[in-house]
């Protein structure tokens, strides 16, 4: 029987930018485009370090959708060193009116549904490849460049997530991330050489 490396994700992201504004403690607000955005959760750059669990609040805006999400969250993840990105996992109570925006927002952006799913699952003994560089350097974390220099010329799921080690449970997640962004492929005709992505991850 095959073994399977899943998705722990469950949801999709999408590299949109929509505007999001949270209230400052002492008034007004600061404000961030998003990295990515999904029914669950967003990615910002903040303006200074969180704390992983610490509490926000957010209004989610974008032209193309009539009228702004409000939602509470909590902070997943956060950067050690500038900038200082945030990974924000969205409220339960919140999930059901942020997945309504969601679908709103996806709709809005022709040809967007197909591209922003990652796969649930990869086979342990599939080939993951490195896809094909963006013209413009990619927003990327800590775990997605590890992943993405362990891939190299090409890796099998299984020798990436050993390569990996006690890094693995970070690692996980940033695979299918990047296979949802097409950083990654399974797909040997799409694959490029490491050489195309030096210039990203040096």
């Amino acid at each position: 029987m095959s073994e399977f490396i899943h998705n722990a994700r469950h949801s999709p992201r999408a590299e949109v930018r929509c505007q999001a504004r949270a209230p400052l403690l002492g008034g007004g607000f600061w404000s961030s485009d998003t990295e990515d955005i999904g029914p669950r959760g967003c990615q910002l750059v903040a303006p200074a370090r969180f704390t992983p669990g610490e509490g926000i609040e957010l209004e989610i805006s974008s032209e193309r959708v009539s009228d702004p999400l409000w939602v509470g969250g909590r902070i997943a993840w956060a950067s050690n060193e500038p900038p200082w990105r945030i990974g924000i996992a969205f409220l339960d109570q919140d999930q059901d009116a942020a997945a309504r925006w969601f679908d709103r927002l996806v709709a809005a952006f022709p040809g967007l549904d197909s591209s922003l799913l990652a796969p649930r699952k990869v086979a342990a003994d599939a080939l993951v490849y490195l896809g094909r560089a963006p013209r413009l350097r990619p927003p990327l974390v800590a775990p997605e460049v590890a992943v993405l220099r362990a891939v190299g010329k090409g890796i099998r799921a299984s020798d990436l997530r050993a390569r990996l080690g006690s890094d693995w449970d970070n690692g996980q997640g940033a695979l299918f991330s990047l296979l949802g962004r097409r950083f990654l492929t399974l797909t040997a005709a799409d694959a490029a050489a490491p050489e195309a992505w030096a210039a990203y991850l040096g």
